[in-house]
Formats: C-alpha cells, sequence, structure tokens
C-alpha cells in the first residue's frame, strides 16, 4: 500500500530529524567540553563544581545548572529568545545552528543511504563531526579522543562490511588508513617545504587515515579532489570573514568533504 508505506518513511524522516537535533544538542556539548578537557558525561562533584569537571549542563556565565525545560533543541533557545533564564546572559545563535545542522545532517544521511546501517553508523558519528568542526574553527586542532570515537564507529562499519562482503575486506581498509595517514603526512611536508610553513598539521594527517578507514583506497583520488575543491572555497571565505588572515583550519574542509563522499560517493560500499 503506498499510502501506508509513504506515511511509515514519513515517520521514521521524522523521528530521525528529532534525534538530529538530539544529537546537535550533543555536539555543543562535546565541543564545549573537550576544548576545556571536561568529562564528556560523569559527574566528578557536586554543585557548582560539577558544572566545572563535567556532569548537568549549566550557563557558563551564572554556572546555575540547566533544567531540562531548558535543554529541549532550539525550541528553548527560541522560548527563551536567546538568554539564560537565570542571569539573562545572551545564549549564542551557535548552539541553535549546531542542532538544525545536525538535523540535516542525519536527515540526508538516512535518505541518501536509506535504511541500512551504514546511515546509522554515519548518524551516530553527525555529533563528533560537528564537535571537531567546532573546535578546530576555534582553537585550530583535532581532539583524538573525538577521533577516536569516530574511528570506533569506523571499525564498526568496517564489520558490518566483512559480514556482508566477506573476503579480506578487513585488511584492505585497514592499509587504506595507513596509506591514507602516509599520504597526508608526505604531502604535509612537501608543502611545509615548498611553501616554507606548515601546511597540514598532524590531527589532519591522523583525519585523513580516519577517511581511510572509512573509505577504502579507491576513494583516495576522489576525496583529494572533493577536499581540495572544499578548501579553496572555505579558505576564501575564511579570508574574506578574518580580513586576509593567512592561516586558516583545514580540518572543517577534511570533515565536509568526508561527509559528502560517504553520502554522495560510491565508495561506501554497504
Amino acid at each position: 500500500m503506498p499510502f501506508a508505506s509513504s506515511f511509515i518513511s514519513f515517520v521514521i524522516i521524522f523521528f530521525i530529524a528529532l534525534l538530529g537535533l538530539a544529537l546537535g544538542s550533543f555536539a555543543s556539548v562535546l565541543s564545549y567540553r573537550e576544548a576545556r578537557g571536561l568529562s564528556w558525561f560523569s559527574v566528578m562533584g557536586r554543585g557548582k563544581s560539577a558544572v566545572l569537571t563535567g556532569g548537568r549542563s549549566a550557563c557558563p556565565e551564572c554556572k546555575k545548572a540547566l533544567r531540562a525545560v531548558d535543554l529541549i533543541p532550539v525550541f528553548s533557545w527560541l522560548y527563551l529568545r536567546g538568554h539564560c533564564r537565570y542571569c539573562n546572559s545572551p545564549i549564542p545563535f551557535s548552539y541553535p545552528l549546531l542542532e538544525l545542522a545536525s538535523m540535516v545532517l542525519c536527515v540526508l544521511a538516512y535518505i541518501a543511504i536509506g535504511p541500512q546501517p551504514a546511515a546509522f553508523i554515519l548518524i551516530a558519528a553527525v555529533p563528533f563531526l560537528l564537535a571537531l568542526i567546532v573546535i578546530d574553527l576555534e582553537a585550530m586542532i583535532l581532539p583524538d579522543r573525538l577521533m577516536a570515537v569516530l574511528a570506533a564507529l569506523g571499525l564498526l562499519k568496517l564489520g558490518f562490511l566483512a559480514h556482508e562482503a566477506g573476503g579480506d575486506v578487513t585488511l584492505h581498509y585497514l592499509l587504506s588508513a595507513i596509506l591514507y595517514g602516509g599520504f597526508a603526512w608526505a604531502l604535509g611536508r612537501f608543502m611545509a617545504f615548498a611553501l616554507k610553513k606548515d601546511a597540514l598539521g598532524m590531527g589532519d594527517v591522523k583525519f585523513f587515515a580516519l577517511v581511510g578507514l572509512w573509505l577504502g583506497l579507491a576513494a583516495l583520488p576522489a576525496f583529494c579532489v572533493v577536499s581540495g575543491l572544499v578548501g579553496v572555497i572555505f579558505a576564501a571565505g575564511w579570508r574574506v570573514m578574518h580580513k586576509g588572515a593567512g592561516a586558516f583550519p583545514f580540518g572543517p574542509a577534511l570533515i565536509a568533504s568526508f561527509y559528502i563522499m560517504v553520502v554522495f560517493g560510491e565508495y561506501h560500499f554497504w
């Protein structure tokens, strides 16, 4: 029955959208706490000390622990008109923007890939990808803990792939990770020699290795082309926004290109 099938699809996408909003809120938590060396989940103190070590979310200005009603993605920000209910400090627009971005990325992943393990693994990766972008934009680093989670999700994807495809698929993807990382390291050294300044940091090299684990060796040329194009566009926008600043984080371009390749490329082999 076409109507029943369409209704079920709509319901699934609706819940994926809600999940995406929640994951976007989690991405905000990850980016804030990881950048400050705080615990992601555990409560390591009481009252205000818990705010400083992890635990419940709190206003960064007045340190007041937030209630559940203050943490509804997007809607709480709109209801509170972008201000803390306790101290009236402005809440940056980046919070609902990140939640909406997560929703779009999650829904797009599901629609493009379909109800397959690939889609749900990528959806699980979305908050960590977004947190990496935020931290790299702010501090020009790609934290190892976030990339370790993405590596674990890549290994999970590899487990599904090996189960479906059989053969020596696992070895191929593990070697791809090494080759991607080695290629990025060599490219970075060459660019540093040619430009007389650092071009790719070790965080970028590690992310290249992650891409190899997820996409496999066949995707390397296409990934280089896509990341190069995205990087040029991002660099131009960065220099306009920062009035010609020379150094810019390359991580966001790599992360965006990775997502594009997984969703729209033919290299996920699911």
